[in-house]
C-alpha cells in the first residue's frame, strides 16, 4: 500500500501560523479575565465581575433554589451552601424541604463580593403536642429547667401547688390553701431551683413563706412584718434572702436568714428598688442615682448615674441588668445608663416585654403591637449593625405576647391564638412561619432540649423538637 504525503506551502504555514496566534491572542485575555471572575452581562450589555452567595441552613439535606432553579442540595454533613460565578443583580433565594416551611429572600449580589445568610432556620410545617397534666391554671419553670411549678383546680374550683419533674413526668403536692379566701400572689423560685417562695393573699393580709425541697421544709416569713417588700433570694446562699424594710421616714435594705428568722440592715437607706448581679447589689434611691457595691458590710459604694433620675412616688421601677449594661424601667418606658455620659437615654417609651438575646449582644423590646431589636454590640455579620443601633422588626393588629428568644437570630411570640417564629434579618422581606396553633398559650420554650412547654385551656403540653 502506498501513500502519499502532502506538504503545506510556506504561504499555507504563514496563513496557519498566523491564524493561530491571532486565537492565542484573542483567547488569552478572555481566559484571564473569566479566571479573574469578570463575565458578559448581557442584560447590562457590560462586562462586570461576579459575586457568591454564601448560605448557613439548618436543618440538613435541603434544596437551595436561585430565581426559581436548583443550584444546589446540602449534605448530611454539611449545612453550608455555596452558589457562585452570579452576575450583579438581584436574586430571589428559596430554601426548602418537605415537611418545613421554605426561606424565602430576595437578595443583591455585589462584584468580587460574598452576600451571606448564616442562620437560615426551616421550622417543620407540623408539631405535635402531648399533655402532660390538666386542670393547670400556672405554671412557673425552675431555673435549671428540669422542673416546674404547677397551679392546679379541681372542679371544685379549690387550688394547689404541684412540682411537676419535667424528665421523670412525675409530680407530688407542694402547697394547698386552708381556706378558699387564700389566692396566690407572687411565686418565686430560688437561684438553684431547690426553693420557691410563696406570697398568698388572704383578704387584707399577704402571707409569705419558703419552702425548701432538699429538707422538704417550709419556713414562715412572718418574722419580716408586714412593711417587707421586694423579697429576693441571695444568689450563693442556702438561706439568705435580702428585702426593703419600709419605715415611716426611710426604706431600707435588709438581709434575713429565714431558717433562724433573725434580719439585719445591708447598710442601705431610701432604697426604691434593687437588682442582683454576681456578687453585687445595684439599687435606686429616693434621689435619683442608682448605686453599687460588692455584698458585704465592709465594701464601698460608687454612683453609677453624675445627673439624678426624676423619681416619682406611686411609680414602678426596676433595675434590669443585661450584659453588664445597666437598664431602668419606669412603668413601661425603659431607660439606658449611657457608658459615656453616665446618664440614662430613653430605649423604649413602652415595652411590655423586654429579652436579651442568648449571645447578650441583642435585646427585643415589645409593647404589645410592634418588635424592635436593639443592638448592644457591633454586628460584623451580614447585615451589619452598628452598636445602639435599633431595627423594628413586625407590627400586628392584635397583642403581642410571650415574647422571648428561640437563639441569637430568632424570636419566639403569640398573636392571639398562634405561636410564630420570626427571623432578625430584615433584609427584603421578614420569614414569620406560624407554629402551634392553640387557644391563648403561654409557653415557656427549653433550649437544651430545644422543646416548647405550653399551657392552653387549662391543659400542660410539651412539644416535638422544633429544631432537628
Amino acid at each position: 500500500m502506498h501513500y502519499t504525503i502532502h506538504t503545506m506551502t510556506k504561504h499555507q504555514r504563514i496563513v496557519l501560523l498566523l491564524s493561530l496566534t491571532l486565537v492565542f491572542f484573542l483567547a488569552t485575555p478572555t481566559l484571564i479575565l473569566y479566571s479573574q471572575g469578570y463575565r458578559i452581562d448581557w442584560k447590562a450589555k457590560r462586562i462586570t465581575q461576579v459575586g457568591a452567595f454564601y448560605l448557613k441552613i439548618t436543618p440538613s439535606r435541603v434544596n437551595v433554589f436561585v430565581d426559581g432553579k436548583l443550584e444546589d442540595t446540602t449534605s448530611l454533613i454539611s449545612d453550608i451552601s455555596v452558589v457562585e460565578n452570579l452576575i450583579p443583580q438581584r436574586y430571589a433565594i428559596q430554601v426548602s424541604k418537605d415537611g418545613y416551611h421554605p426561606w424565602k429572600k430576595t437578595l443583591e449580589i455585589h462584584p468580587k463580593h460574598i452576600t451571606s445568610a448564616k442562620n437560615i432556620l426551616l421550622i417543620p410545617s407540623e408539631i405535635k403536642t402531648r399533655t402532660l397534666a390538666s386542670r393547670v391554671q400556672k405554671f412557673w419553670i425552675a431555673p435549671h429547667g428540669r422542673e416546674a411549678i404547677l397551679q392546679k383546680m379541681n372542679s371544685e374550683g379549690e387550688w394547689k401547688l404541684t412540682k411537676w419533674d419535667l424528665e421523670k413526668h412525675s409530680e407530688y403536692k407542694v402547697f394547698e390553701p386552708k381556706t378558699r379566701k387564700e389566692n396566690l400572689w407572687n411565686l418565686q423560685w430560688s437561684p438553684s431551683g431547690d426553693a420557691i417562695l410563696l406570697e398568698i393573699n388572704a383578704g387584707e393580709t399577704i402571707h409569705r413563706s419558703i419552702t425548701q425541697f432538699n429538707s422538704k421544709t417550709s419556713y414562715d416569713l412572718e418574722f419580716l412584718g408586714r412593711q417587707g417588700d421586694e423579697i429576693r433570694f441571695l444568689p450563693g446562699t442556702k438561706d439568705t434572702i435580702l428585702f426593703i424594710q419600709h419605715l415611716p421616714t426611710s426604706s431600707i435594705l435588709m438581709e434575713a436568714n429565714y431558717t433562724t428568722k433573725s434580719a439585719v440592715p445591708v447598710g442601705l437607706g431610701n432604697v426604691v428598688t434593687f437588682a442582683l448581679e454576681d456578687n453585687e447589689i445595684l439599687w435606686l434611691d429616693t434621689k435619683g442615682f442608682i448605686w453599687r457595691k460588692k455584698m458585704g458590710f465592709n465594701s464601698s459604694s460608687s454612683a453609677l448615674n453624675t445627673q439624678p433620675f426624676p423619681v416619682h412616688s406611686e411609680t414602678k421601677y426596676e433595675i434590669l441588668l443585661l450584659n453588664k449594661r445597666v437598664f431602668l424601667k419606669e412603668n413601661e418606658k425603659v431607660f439606658q445608663l449611657n457608658d459615656g455620659t453616665k446618664n440614662f437615654q430613653e430605649t423604649s417609651s413602652s415595652a411590655l416585654y423586654v429579652s436579651l438575646s442568648p449571645d447578650e449582644k441583642k435585646i427585643a423590646f415589645s409593647d404589645g403591637s410592634e418588635i424592635w431589636i436593639s443592638y448592644l454590640e457591633n454586628q460584623n455579620e451580614q447585615p451589619q449593625r452598628k452598636k445602639g443601633e435599633k431595627v423594628f422588626l413586625t407590627r400586628v393588629s392584635q397583642p403581642i405576647e410571650n415574647v422571648s428568644w428561640l437563639d441569637s437570630h430568632h424570636l419566639l411570640f403569640s398573636v392571639g391564638d398562634t405561636i410564630k417564629v420570626a427571623e432578625i434579618d430584615d433584609r427584603d422581606t421578614i420569614n414569620i412561619v406560624d407554629v402551634l396553633q392553640m387557644p391563648k398559650p403561654q409557653f415557656f420554650w427549653q433550649p437544651e432540649n430545644k422543646i416548647f412547654y405550653i399551657l392552653s385551656e387549662g391543659k400542660f403540653s410539651v412539644s416535638e423538637k422544633l429544631i432537628r
